[in-house]
């Protein structure tokens, strides 16, 4: 038998797209991003309360930096964010391309921060991709022929990365290094076509 679980809302944002919850175990905060909104949020369980910053562009994803500070993936690319500092530009590999905004993205466990593209507005053009950002702060497209980047993450172990095109309804297992970050391998782990 399976039992019913109480869900709480915590907080009512209103949020037109809210994505890419990231936990901060020493602040024990909620960091995540209102996309169309621009915004990244910072909510505290403990006390309810709930910051944001605006962002310069559509905002997709982001990444907690050891140090302080995050790594986030705006519309264009990769920037360093350093509240109240601002934003640095790392790379913008589609700078050129203001139809395939940064989506999903995640950090794996040895500091690469990953996101991927969409072809906006209506993911009709398998335009979008994957790319990695490595510590170096070398950035590389991994991945293409992708409609709508999502649902990007890493097996405990480190030697399996799932990556999902929503569009596509599909999630792809690949074997990963972690020591390279390569991927190799790419294999259907779930299809939900229909």
């Amino acid at each position: 038998m399976v039992s019913k679980a109480a869900v709480d809302c915590v907080l009512e944002s209103g949020s037109e797209l809210a994505e890419g919850p990231v936990w901060h175990p020493e602040e024990r905060a909620l960091y995540w991003v209102n996309i169309k909104a621009h915004e990244i949020h910072r909510f505290d369980p403990a006390t309810g309360q709930d910051i944001h910053w605006q962002t310069p562009a559509d905002v997709g994803s982001l990444g907690l930096r050891q140090h302080g500070g995050m790594v986030v993936a705006l519309r264009s690319g990769f920037f360093f964010f350093d509240p109240p500092a601002g934003f640095r530009p790392i790379v913008e590999p589609e700078a050129d391309n203001p139809d395939n905004p940064f989506n999903d993205g995640k950090t794996d466990r040895q500091g690469r921060f990953w996101a991927g593209t969409l072809y906006d507005p209506d993911e009709s053009k398998p335009a979008g991709g994957l790319y990695r950002l490595a510590t170096d702060l070398s950035c590389q497209r991994l991945v293409d022929g992708i409609f709508a980047s999502n649902g990007l993450a890493f097996s405990p172990d480190s030697k399996t990365a799932y990556y999902a095109d929503s569009k596509q309804r599909l999630v792809w297992a690949f074997d990963f290094d972690a020591d390279d970050g390569a991927l190799s391998n790419r294999r259907v782990f779930v299809e939900l076509k229909g």
